[in-house]
């Protein structure tokens, strides 16, 4: 299974990439996890992914407008919207480390 994921923050996009790998092997799913900083790589890198992660909020367009290039050249991919921010993501990693996440 190919997996894209795509951020413009750089922490995030590695937790995500982190998270998603991990429980694709928890599941004992085989996955190669791609990472990508910017909508326009992820579109120009003419690649075809079974699912991509998109952030909504991204500097250079929005997860949605990247979700519409990406099916528009590619139709069968599976496509997830996020919306978590930094602060999530230091929470979520705090609870974990700490034992109550």
């Amino acid at each position: 299974m190919r997996i894209a994921v795509c951020d413009d923050d750089e922490r995030c996009l590695n937790d995500e990439s982190v998270m998603i790998a991990e429980t694709a092997a928890e599941l004992g799913l085989g996955c190669d996890v791609l990472r990508f900083r910017a909508p326009s790589e992820l579109i120009a890198c003419g690649e075809k992914f079974d699912i991509v992660f998109l952030d909504v909020e991204m500097e250079e367009m929005s997860g949605i407008e990247a979700a519409e290039a990406i099916h528009e050249k590619s139709g069968g991919t599976y496509i997830f919207l996020s919306q978590i921010t930094r602060d999530i993501w230091t929470r979520r990693s705090t609870s974990t480390r700490s034992g109550s996440g």
